[in-house]
């Protein structure tokens, strides 16, 4: 088997989420140098502040281009991952070192996590490590226990835009993500309803029509865009499926703008972008039940997982021209300042939207300390409040059939991260959420109030024809 294809099958395992059998690959020509870190947009000041430099002694610089290593680094340009793991074989294959490529302009943090027989690694259990922009760099050592008997190795792989050594900036104010002048509902907002909870507590969700112009928050540099899905839904199927531009920031924090439409990124990988640049058209790919552009800002904390981080984002300019700056909200309308004052934001729907309700029932549940009662007060104020938002129900269906812009905008609302309340962390407190145990039966419950009034919440919600 040929260096290349060596090559090929080592790519391809790190994009994906394992191996069954990784070959190791014959390298020549190995000498120790200090890797030049790449100073596009000031990413060599960055390095200082957001990476481990002791982490780059070692580098093979002389990899016989005629034998194969120029393929890898082809392959990458075909891949949005920008990452290729080289390895060595040496003394006959008793000890095996990992390499890593990175040809993106901006940091990537790998995880990897061998499975060996009769081999042991040079760090514990998984290795996460940053990687700086345009560099190859020595990763760690596998080496051979008992020489006598056979020896095998097989790894899985994850890795994240950004530096697990990144400082976000919390000084820094956001610029909302659209024309100036112009107005969005933000649909779902940090540690809310469906999707935001967990990795994805930090994010917003802004509702806006197809074919808008979705534009960069903070200025950076783009390293990632993924513009090739055509369609979404909202359907678990569909989580992996959307098309997302990342851009990296000096402090080596990265925003990801999610869900604009199939061929609709304006930027590529490598591009320098100021705030207000246009990043792509918004749109509905991925897991999603109408347009939006999904916002957050995270830094990996190891290869296989991230952290997002609370933002605050430039919503007024006040009379003495000083930025007014503030934590989004959901269900507000936010209109893009320019510099003059604005408005304050106002809600997106009337008093009595659906859109409400959560909120309403959130303020009775946080209201009572006793669990039991507090389950009782919810299952009380859905059932003497269901003919009216059973009526309003209704209504709204019947205006955004209608072609009303305002209903179909408050509809899809609804739908997104009002319908699922019993998905909805607001409510820990009379919902069992953790993932439901089939052996201990734990998990996954609800007090018998709570559950009561779900089910009267979910009868609501029907229309007879």
């Amino acid at each position: 088997m040929n260096i290349y294809t060596n090559l090929l099958l080592v790519l391809m395992c790190l994009f994906g989420t394992g191996c069954s059998q990784t070959p190791s690959t014959s390298i020549n020509s190995i000498s120790e140098k200090t890797p030049e870190i790449n100073s596009n947009f000031a990413l060599d000041k960055l390095s200082a502040q957001a990476y481990s430099p002791n982490k780059l002694l070692e580098f093979p610089a002389d990899y016989a281009i005629q034998n194969g290593v120029e393929k890898c680094l082809e392959e990458l340009d075909k891949s949005p991952a920008g990452i290729c793991l080289i390895t060595q074989e040496k003394d006959n294959g008793r000890t095996v070192d990992f390499y890593v490529r990175n040809k993106k302009p901006g940091f990537v943090t790998v995880q990897i996590t061998p499975k060996l027989t009769n081999m042991v690694a040079d760090f514990k259990a998984t290795y996460n490590e940053t990687f700086a922009p345009n560099t190859t760099t020595k990763a760690f050592t596998l080496t051979t226990i008992n020489t006598s008997k056979r020896n095998s190795w097989t790894y899985e792989s994850n890795r994240r835009p950004g530096s697990m050594y990144a400082k976000h900036d919390d000084s820094y104010i956001y610029t909302l993500p659209y024309e100036v002048g112009t107005t969005h509902i933000v649909g779902q907002g940090n540690n809310s309803m469906i999707t935001h909870y967990g990795e994805l507590a930090y994010s917003i969700d802004w509702l806006m029509d197809e074919n808008t112009a979705v534009m960069a928050a903070r200025e950076g540099i783009v390293v990632e865009v993924v513009d090739s899905f055509k369609t979404g839904g909202p359907d678990p199927s569909y989580w992996n499926s959307s098309n997302y531009i990342v851009i990296q920031h000096l402090d080596g924090t990265a925003a990801y703008y999610g869900h604009h439409q199939f061929h609709g990124a304006k930027v590529k990988v490598g591009d320098k972008v100021k705030v207000g640049d246009v990043l792509a058209l918004a749109g509905c790919t991925g897991f999603c039940s109408t347009p939006h552009v999904h916002f957050h800002v995270e830094r990996p904390v190891s290869g296989g997982m991230i952290q997002t981080l609370p933002t605050k984002f430039k919503v007024d300019i006040g009379p003495d021209g000083k930025i007014i700056a503030e934590k989004i909200v959901e269900v507000l309308n936010y209109t893009a300042p320019g510099n003059s004052p604005l408005p304050r934001p106002q809600d997106a729907f009337d008093k009595d939207s659906l859109t409400r309700v959560p909120d309403k029932l959130e303020e009775i549940v946080n209201g009572i300390d006793d669990p039991v009662k507090a389950s009782e007060a919810f299952r009380d104020y859905i059932k003497n409040n269901k003919d009216k938002i059973n009526k309003r129900w209704k209504d709204l269906n019947v205006r955004a059939m209608g072609g009303d812009r305002e209903a179909q905008k408050e509809l899809g609302v609804v739908l997104d991260h009002v319908m699922n309340i019993s998905d909805d962390r607001k409510f820990a407190k009379i919902f069992d959420l953790s993932p439901y145990d089939p052996e201990t039966g734990a998990g996954a419950k609800m007090l018998p109030a709570a559950e009561e009034g779900i089910l009267i919440w979910w009868q609501a919600f029907t229309i007879d024809y």
